[in-house]
C-alpha cells in the first residue's frame, strides 16, 4: 500500500491500536514515507523515535474484516490490471438496481480494500 493510501487511512480514524505491537502486517510507514517493520523478536520499531508518528499498513484481512457486513467482493478486472471491491446495499433487497452501492478500483487488493473502506467512512 502507498503512502498516501495509508495516511488517508489514519487521517479518516483508522485503527492505528496494533501499532505499539506491530499489528498484523509489521509494517508502518514514517512521516518522511519511508517504511519501517517491527522488530518482533525486540518488540520494537527499530529507529523510530516516537510511534504516534508511525503511519499503520493494515493486512488486506484487516481491511475487509474493518468495511464489515458491507464488503462484498474483490476482484481483478478482466481488461485492465485494476482491481475492484464493491460494497452492498440493503444485503436483504436482491434487485439489480440494489446490487451494489459503492464501486472502487485500484492497483493492489490492499489498495482497493483501503479505498472501499475510506469510501464507506467518509461521512463519519
Amino acid at each position: 500500500m502507498n503512502y498516501k493510501i495509508a495516511k488517508e487511512l489514519k487521517e479518516a480514524g483508522f485503527s492505528q491500536e496494533g501499532i505499539s505491537s506491530g499489528g498484523k502486517s509489521n509494517e508502518a510507514y514514517e512521516l518522511d514515507g519511508s517504511i519501517k517493520s517491527y522488530d518482533n523478536c525486540c518488540c520494537f520499531w527499530p529507529d523510530v523515535e516516537k510511534e504516534e508518528n508511525l503511519i499503520y499498513i493494515p493486512t488486506l484481512s484487516e481491511l475487509i474484516d474493518a468495511c464489515g457486513w458491507r464488503f462484498v467482493t474483490l476482484g481483478k478486472s478482466l481488461h485492465e490490471e485494476d482491481w475492484f471491491a464493491c460494497s452492498g446495499g440493503d444485503y436483504k433487497i436482491s434487485t439489480e438496481e440494489n446490487k451494489y452501492d459503492i464501486l472502487v478500483e485500484g492497483n493492489t487488493p490492499e489498495e482497493t480494500v483501503a479505498k472501499l473502506w475510506l469510501a464507506l467512512n467518509k461521512n463519519k
